[in-house]
């Protein structure tokens, strides 16, 4: 192997003239974009699902910050028990079950969907627009559930509150030593999703008290 190496080094035609440089092979320009990477990126991946999935989290009004941890989160890329383990900063003998409830490994589609507790919030959150569904516990399947008549953009507005406040809710009781309470979450999810739509809709004029208390007049709104 090494010889035949030796044998394509010295049968190669290097050029002498001038100096040597990147070329980005994925654009015709040859050089980089933001773009050409985007795409490339999702040609990588493959699937039109996925491509769907990324079109819609990158519109749907929320902070940045909180379309990076979805994005993370389709992925599987959260830093939970189970992805620790595998990246060997959690060892054999360490605290490795659900933070929440103390019953299963802490991975990514436990910890969000499927947690006996957890999915009371979730089950809560489908009551109040009178959906009786069987509730997928694969974050995409997940996102994807969403819409169900309502205006699209401001029900995943809702859906990535839940995420974003449960994903808070762990870390504070992980890093800070806070109680697990539901109302507490549900508390986060509320203000979570007014405040954003506040601020990335310019005709919604509602109090978050008017939010908490009917929480369908928001995600109706124009």
């Amino acid at each position: 192997m090494v010889e035949e190496f030796l044998n394509v080094l010295a049968n190669a035609n290097i050029a002498n003239q001038g100096e040597d440089h990147w070329l980005w092979l994925e654009d015709s320009s040859s050089m980089d974009s933001v773009k050409s990477t985007y795409t490339a990126l999702y040609d990588l991946r493959g699937g039109s699902n996925e491509i769907n999935i990324f079109k819609s989290l990158w519109q749907i009004k929320i902070p940045h910050k909180v379309a990076f941890l979805l994005w993370r989160v389709f992925y599987d890329r959260i830093p939970t028990k189970s992805n620790l383990i595998r990246r060997g900063i959690i060892i054999d003998g360490g605290d490795t079950l659900c933070i929440f409830y103390h019953e299963m490994l802490e991975d990514t589609t436990h910890l969000l969907f499927s947690c006996r507790v957890i999915h009371l919030i979730w089950k809560r959150w489908f009551e109040i627009f009178d959906i009786n569904s069987t509730l997928p516990r694969s974050a995409q399947e997940h996102f994807w559930q969403c819409g169900h008549g309502l205006q699209g953009n401001w029900w995943q507005t809702g859906w990535s509150a839940i995420v974003w406040a449960i994903w808070q809710q762990r870390n504070a009781m992980l890093f800070e030593g806070s109680n697990f309470e539901v109302e507490q979450i549900w508390q986060r999810i509320m203000f979570a999703m007014w405040s954003w739509m506040k601020e990335y809709c310019k005709d919604f004029n509602y109090s978050f008290v008017q939010g908490q208390v009917n929480p369908t007049v928001c995600l109706t709104s124009p």
